[in-house]
């Protein structure tokens, strides 16, 4: 059997401006188990889509990569804390689900990076959502665009 390997068109990633943004959560990615230099890690992506738009109106989007953690120094429990509250007991016995997440809107700031003449946006914090009329975080004010396509329901579908 064979396995042929072609070269990939090239993507024109537009990435978010560095700055803070509106965002909603629009897929929970996970990746499985992966190889790092620490040893074999459960790590999963939260991809968020920003208020900015492209040039044909279809919103930006920024993920960022987490061990799966809930650990008091992990990445993903300072990030989810600072987003939506603190962990209780419960919830740090039994377990969070993070696609419960899904559609929730946050404040995201967004940080640029150049390596190899590429340039990276990456998350470096999340925040709960700019408030509302009423006063409170608005966590439904963006939903997520209807072009954008779970990465599972893509799997789903190429299957």
């Amino acid at each position: 059997m064979s396995l042929i390997v072609t070269e990939t068109a090239k993507t024109d990633y537009i990435p978010p401006t560095e700055g803070l943004h509106e965002a909603v959560l629009a897929d929970v990615v996970d990746l499985g188990l992966i190889e790092t230099p620490w040893g074999t890690k459960h790590k999963a992506t939260l991809v968020f889509e920003t208020e900015e738009k492209d040039p044909e109106g279809v919103p930006l989007r920024v993920s960022k990569r987490y061990t799966l953690s809930l650990s008091e120094k992990s990445n993903l429990r300072q990030d989810l804390e600072r987003w939506r509250g603190k962990f209780d007991a419960k919830e740090l016995k039994n377990g969070f689900d993070l696609e419960s997440l899904l559609g929730l809107n946050a404040t995201i700031y967004v940080a640029h990076r150049v390596a190899d003449e590429i340039l990276y946006a990456n998350i470096q914090t999340i925040l709960p959502p700019a408030k509302g009329k009423d006063g409170k975080p608005a966590w439904k004010a963006l939903v997520v665009s209807p072009s954008y396509k779970r990465v599972i329901e893509r799997q789903a579908a190429a299957a």
